[in-house]
């Protein structure tokens, strides 16, 4: 059996792999909301004052008056910071780590003769070297540290007296689990768009509302994406004295455009206004405080001595390991989860095959019946025949027809009758028929009415809900270690199910056994018969007698 990679050989082939689709330069679509030229000018003045002054280059006119030393960062990707660092003058050297081999080895590649080397390293458990470093930066890659407790003391050891860090982070919901209020103002802009800018580029298919991440998911292809970045800023205090903090915002942005960045023109001027609009919105909201910046640059300085508690590193350290070990649970799960599913196709493809098996034997009774019935002529029968039928005829369960029958109910099977709620449908209440528009100018591939039926009916009932004050939990809950027990429970839940169904399959396939025995006994019972009702004679009526006794003896 092949041994299972650790979480960091997993999130270093992920990271590794990433490196390698980059490197082959072929042109990609845009999915993230930071890709835009657009974007990246609103996210310059956030930081810097001015659309085309960015963060490295507000740094080095804020924060470093001379050319340092010695940098160090950290989770470097193919090495584009490192390389601007030393192009910018903001350090002489640079030493860059990352988890992925694959992008170690491009970083090596793309830098050259700069004075720039690279270790590979796990930021979860590496040990770094003591006061080394005059700054470290930290560029979208603490979000994928669970074990943030650790990675701040190795930085704050790393750098020599007052030395620098410097964290350009996602800082928002943990997991991309969106708040209430984010998701409410991102869902209702997004049902603004038109359906063509709706084509996500990452599922591969038009999105009719904005989701968030599924837990197991991200867990199963990336344990480490988003995992405890709600509580980067907390864990960094300890350890370092907040010197400035600029928000890049992204609140709505990011998971607005999360995929269908593509679908924008940027030199079409409407399409432009709509993002700058956006961000104006994002601006407002953020600026009274009405929402948080999901992205922060920050600037940090080596704090003398660390402060954390004993009872913030046992707290911080049973944290990391609670939501190490939900990840293991969680994949386990869903190994047997898939194991379940499987063994369940199987078990349904065997009630399939035999249930085919029951009805032929089904048929061959019934052709057998009707075969003995054609034998059965006679006086002796028709008397027979006379007094079954007389003995409790059923009234009739309707009127009479031309025929002298009963009358069958009418059903109409047609699938081209349209439903009550079809054309018009002025029973429904505005929110019905606001959710029916919504969907309605889906293209083809939505238009058959219960596709469209069950993407309105999703979107009528999150409405509902929301207008109730009735949301899940995941969507009021932002602690993720609290939400994954929550996504725990619902897998062992479900594994539960698949057992239970696995046992119904299993007595149903024996249910069916069991009636094919039965067939088998009917024909040799008819068997036996036919072969009683074709010796024709006066001792044939005592046979038929005779076998019919030795077969209720035998029941």
């Amino acid at each position: 059996m092949t041994e299972k990679p650790s979480r960091g050989q997993k999130v270093g082939r992920v990271w590794s792999e990433d490196a390698a689709r980059r490197a082959r330069g072929r042109a990609e679509p845009r999915v993230d909301w930071s890709t835009s030229p657009a974007i990246q000018k609103i996210i310059n003045r956030r930081v810097s004052g001015s659309p085309d002054i960015d963060w490295l280059e507000w740094l080095l006119q804020k924060y470093v008056p001379s050319t340092l030393s010695l940098g160090f960062s950290i989770g470097c990707g193919s090495g584009v910071l490192e390389r601007d660092a030393i192009s910018r003058g903001i350090c002489q050297r640079m030493v860059g780590c990352d988890i992925a081999e694959g992008a170690i080895e491009k970083a090596k590649e793309n830098a050259g003769d700069l004075a720039i080397t690279y270790e590979l390293f796990d930021l979860e458990s590496g040990a770094l070297p003591s006061e080394s470093y005059d700054v470290a930066f930290a560029s979208a890659t603490l979000h994928h540290v669970n074990r943030l407790g650790h990675c701040a003391e190795e930085l704050h050891g790393a750098l020599k007296q007052s030395g620098l860090l410097v964290v350009s982070e996602f800082v928002g919901p943990a997991r991309f689990q969106w708040t209430p209020e984010q998701l409410r103002i991102v869902t209702d802009i997004y049902s603004l768009l038109p359906w063509r800018y709706r084509f996500n580029y990452q599922s591969g298919g038009t999105v009719a509302h904005v989701m968030r991440p599924h837990l197991c998911s991200m867990v199963k292809d990336d344990p480490s994406e988003a995992v405890r970045s709600a509580d980067i800023e907390s864990a960094l205090e300890p350890y370092f004295e907040l010197l400035e903090s600029r928000p890049i915002g992204g609140t709505i942005l990011n998971p607005l455009l999360g995929g269908i960045m593509e679908n924008f023109d940027e030199e079409s001027e409407v399409d432009l206004a709509f993002l700058n609009a956006v961000a104006a919105l994002e601006d407002a909201l953020m600026e009274k405080c009405a929402l948080e910046s999901d992205f922060k640059i920050m600037v940090y300085r080596r704090r003398e001595c660390s402060s954390p508690s004993e009872a913030y590193l046992e707290a911080e350290q049973a944290r990391g390991d609670r939501i190490s070990e939900q990840e293991r649970r969680i994949e386990r799960l869903l190994e047997e989860t898939g194991l379940l599913s499987v063994e369940n196709e199987k078990i349904e493809a065997e009630l399939a095959r035999v249930r085919g098996f029951a009805g032929e034997a089904g048929q061959a009774v019934a052709r057998a019946v009707a075969e003995n019935a054609r034998l059965k002529s006679g006086v002796v029968f028709r008397v027979i025949r006379a007094l079954r039928g007389s003995e409790a005829a059923p009234p009739p369960t309707g009127p009479p027809d031309a025929e002298g029958g009963v009358e069958e109910l009418q059903v109409d099977n047609r699938r081209d009758v349209p439903a009550p709620f079809g054309e018009g449908s002025f029973l429904a209440s505005d929110l019905a028929r606001a959710a029916l528009r919504y969907v309605a100018e889906a293209p083809g591939g939505n238009d058959e009415d219960m596709t469209r039926s069950l993407a309105a009916l999703e979107v009528y009932a999150d409405a509902v809900l929301a207008s109730k004050g009735i949301v899940p939990a995941a969507r009021s809950i932002r602690d993720i270690a609290v939400l994954q027990d929550m996504e725990i429970d619902r897998l062992t839940r479900g594994i539960t199910a698949l057992r239970e169904y696995s046992q119904s399959l299993s007595r149903e396939i024996g249910s069916v056994y069991a009636q094919m025995d039965g067939a088998r006994l009917d024909r040799e019972r008819l068997a036996a018969e036919r072969e009683v009702l074709r010796k024709r004679g006066p001792l044939m009526y005592w046979r038929l007698f005779k076998l019919k006794a030795n077969s209720s003896h035998l029941s």
